[in-house]
């Protein structure tokens, strides 16, 4: 992938993950993706952490403080399949 798709795929499960669901024309307008572009990159990053998450211990740790907003314990509950269904893509 390329870093705009990595960085612009980190704003969208940013974004479901606080609950902002909107993929703003503001997004669009500054990334140069749509929404249903992003979402098979996003995809790949979100599996790609589940299946490096024990590796990174340090790094669970240091963000599971409160200093840095005990990010690493949120779960990351993001819906790929229904939003792929949604833009009329295939989950293969």
């Amino acid at each position: 992938y390329r870093p705009s798709e990595l960085a612009a795929a980190s704003v969208l499960i940013a974004q479901h993950s606080s609950r902002r669901h909107a993929w703003s024309p503001t997004l669009l307008q500054y990334s140069g993706y749509r929404e249903e572009d992003v979402i098979p990159v996003a995809q790949a990053i979100h599996n790609e952490r589940a299946l490096v998450s024990a590796t990174l211990c340090g790094v669970d740790k240091k963000y599971s403080s409160i200093r840095f907003g005990c990010v690493a314990k949120r779960k990351l509950r993001y819906d790929f399949e229904r939003l792929m269904v949604l833009h009329g893509q295939n989950l293969c």
